[in-house]
């Protein structure tokens, strides 16, 4: 014989199909079942991880500074929050400052931290006398800032108290400038004048430094103290030297935005009166990008856009008008682009679409924004 019948066969194996369905089903059901069963209750868990980090007691410190203890122990202190045993918090804190310094152990702080105010409370008592030497530390700037941001007001201002007279010192530092702006932030107004009284010693120092401009522009927007105003002022009449420095110009872009009306007029009208000047430098044309789309308190939005877009359609030194030689200068031509796409006055975008066959170099780019405007329609009306 040949064997058994096709259909003999088919149902054979449509019975052992369905024998295999019932049978998974089956398993994932009693799977399901047991894993109910060995779900452990809150309490039980809250147990178990207690007697984990109680049962680890002289090992912490250790574990801190390795990765796979740091991601034990961040995890276990997430999960206790403001439950977690005061002996673990103490043994994390007999060493704060080396802790700190610690590429791993300065995480396990950083989460500590947040479990309440008994470690809030020992972390700042470790750090005291040491602060200043924690913003200057690669790792230990991390403690710093996250205390600033976590802990409960009186600590923070305690740790800022210890940063009076270091304030020069941060600024020039990659990692204390961090914490210095972290202080802006989370600080009040009055809390931070210090900041801005040392400052003030020596402005133009700041104002051109690459970490120091950083924290004037957060100063500016946070305060307006006398000291502050008196930095503004000190910018805002060297602003030839600190509109096309690297770092000065960051520093008149917030003036402009956030300062007094006087002193974002004068600036205003200076970009105007020296528009070339301005759009022919790598970072002062950044100026008067920034004040066509920025609001200030000097001038509208409207008056702003109308004031520079005069200014580039006056008559120039050279021959013909300021915008033809601004629209194939390397810097200059983003200027024009911009004018274009923020406000395209009629007499702007005429002039333009006449000179434009004549354009060359990066004046290219600007018939690209005329084309794309008789496509999609003029802007800023």
């Amino acid at each position: 014989p040949l064997g058994p019948a096709p259909d003999a066969v088919a149902a054979a194996l449509r019975s052992a199909q369905v024998n295999y369905e019932v049978a998974a089903l089956l398993r994932m059901q009693a799977s399901a079942v047991e894993q109910t069963y060995r779900q452990p209750t809150k309490q039980q868990e809250a147990r178990h991880y207690e007697s984990e980090l109680t049962e680890r007691a002289g090992e912490l410190q250790y574990l801190a500074c390795t990765m796979g203890g740091k991601n034990w122990l961040t995890g276990q202190l997430h999960y206790e929050g403001d439950s977690v045993p005061l002996s673990v918090i103490g043994e994390l804190t007999e060493d704060t400052v080396g802790l700190a310094k610690d590429k791993y152990g300065r995480e396990v702080l950083c989460a500590l931290v947040e479990t309440g105010r008994p470690a809030q409370l020992a972390v700042v008592a470790g750090l005291k006398g040491r602060c200043v030497e924690m913003c200057l530390d690669r790792q230990g700037c991390h403690v710093i800032q996250a205390v600033l941001r976590t802990v409960d007001m009186d600590l923070r201002c305690q740790v800022a108290q210890e940063l009076h007279g270091a304030v020069k010192a941060l600024t020039e530092s990659q990692y204390g400038n961090h914490v210095v702006q972290c202080m802006l932030q989370n600080l009040p107004s009055d809390q931070i004048t210090f900041v801005a009284a040392e400052m003030a010693r020596e402005p133009m120092v700041i104002i051109n430094s690459k970490y120091g401009c950083r924290i004037l522009q957060e100063l500016i927007e946070k305060t307006q103290c006398e000291n502050v105003q008196h930095i503004m002022r000190v910018a805002c009449s060297n602003i030839q030297n600190c509109s096309r420095h690297e770092y000065g110009n960051y520093v008149i872009q917030a003036v402009l935005k956030f300062g007094p009306a006087e002193l974002g007029k004068a600036i205003l009208q200076d970009i105007c009166n020296h528009i070339v000047s301005y759009c022919s430098n790598k970072y002062a044309s950044h100026i008067v990008e920034r004040a066509l789309d920025t609001p200030n308190n000097a001038w509208s939005k409207k008056q702003t856009r109308e004031a520079l877009v005069t200014a580039v359609m006056k008559p120039a030194k050279q021959g013909g008008l300021v915008v033809d030689w601004m629209a194939p200068e390397r810097y200059g031509n983003y200027v024009v682009q911009h004018l274009l796409k923020a406000y395209a006055r009629p007499d702007l975008v005429h002039h333009l679409e006449t000179t434009a066959p004549d354009l060359r170099g990066f004046g290219k780019h600007v018939q690209q924004t005329l084309n794309q405007l008789d496509r999609d329609g003029p802007a800023g009306k």
